[in-house]
């Protein structure tokens, strides 16, 4: 009689045991454990991307405004200042839109400047050329920036402290640019008339004359 007691005493005490091993206070435990992994997981996870995120954005942006800048400069940027002109075989010549307009304002396109004055032209003789001295830092080499303007007398300065006076007949072509957006300019020595320079606005390709009025 005594055996079938000890028998279900053992049957009750093997299904106790995995109770008793799986206390409350070991469950919590485990939950704990996992939560501190999968936070730990979290802020590693937002640690990486933090580090990554800002070294992504930095190399595109310059990229990008490399890429619009060298298309900018490869369309209307010559390598070559204007070849000079002879004035016995002189013929003006305009820029043809493709539609078949003529565009009439002094411009640079496809490696031709469009738009050039006659060699003898009487507008552009000084009584005096250079009378403020030659100015050097001219050509595809010199990015110009305009810092101040005045639009009475047609004179800029550039970052450099050296100013300049635009042609008066030529004010048409470049009354509505922009002259404050940076270092979009290029000066050009003429061949034909001394003492004048070409301008060129590197966004429009469009250039007018102007005299150096030093520093």
């Amino acid at each position: 009689m005594k055996v079938p007691h000890l028998l279900t005493l053992g049957l009750c005490l093997s299904l106790a045991i995995p109770a008793i091993a799986q206390r409350p206070g070991d469950q919590q435990q485990k939950q704990d454990q996992k939560q501190t992994q999968q936070k730990n997981k979290d802020r590693e996870h937002q640690r990486t991307h933090q580090q990554t995120q800002p070294q992504v954005r930095q190399q595109q942006r310059p990229q990008t405004q490399q890429q619009m800048r060298s298309h900018t400069r490869e369309r209307f940027v010559p390598r070559n200042a204007p070849p000079r002109q002879n004035a016995r075989t002189f013929e003006r010549r305009y820029y043809r839109e493709p539609d078949g307009r003529i565009d009439r304002r002094p411009m640079y396109r496809n490696g031709i400047w469009y738009g050039r004055s006659a060699p003898n032209d009487a507008r552009f003789r000084l009584r005096q050329p250079w009378a403020h001295g030659h100015f050097y830092r001219y050509g595809p080499d010199y990015y110009h920036r305009i810092i101040r303007f005045n639009r009475a007398n047609y004179w800029f300065w550039l970052s450099s402290g050296y100013y300049f006076q635009i042609a008066s007949w030529d004010w048409p072509y470049c009354s509505d640019w922009c002259w404050d957006c940076g270092d979009e300019f290029l000066i050009y020595l003429d061949p034909d008339h001394p003492g004048w320079y070409l301008v060129l606005n590197v966004q429009t390709g469009v250039y007018v004359h102007a005299v150096f009025m030093g520093r």
